[in-house]
């Protein structure tokens, strides 16, 4: 499931948006069943992949929403990825309170600030957060 994990991962990035959406449900069909998958990057991308065809903000939020359960709602990276769903669906005022919440979780100079606020005033504006590719 790793492998198909970090393999789908690597699709996204690189914008092949089939490739990685297949991956990722294959690493979920494997890994059922275990205590915690890695359905967070799952939702990352159902949320902000800038192609519109494999967006599901619903999925998003069902697929974040067992991660942050997992971690009893306290990973600042969760709770991102929820705030980024909630977007998504445009639940923005719950994307904002979502994203403060992960700000406030965040460990001093994690290197993660900067793109915390910077979501966080995307959905104070009502806009969601799209990830773009690294090719």
């Amino acid at each position: 499931a790793d492998a198909y994990n970090d393999r789908a991962r690597t699709y996204a990035q690189a914008g092949q948006y089939p490739l990685a959406l297949a991956d990722y449900k294959e690493e979920k069909h494997l890994a059922r069943g275990t205590v915690r998958t890695w359905s967070k990057l799952m939702a990352w991308f159902l949320a902000t992949c800038p192609d519109p065809t494999y967006r599901d903000g619903a999925e998003a939020v069902a697929e974040a929403t067992k991660d942050c359960e997992a971690t009893r709602w306290s990973d600042p990276s969760d709770l991102d990825t929820m705030a980024a769903a909630k977007a998504e669906v445009g639940q923005f005022g719950e994307a904002a309170s979502y994203e403060e919440k992960a700000i406030a979780l965040l460990e001093p100079d994690s290197g993660w600030e900067k793109n915390f606020t910077a979501r966080l005033a995307l959905y104070r504006a009502r806009k969601p957060f799209r990830d773009e590719p690294r090719r």
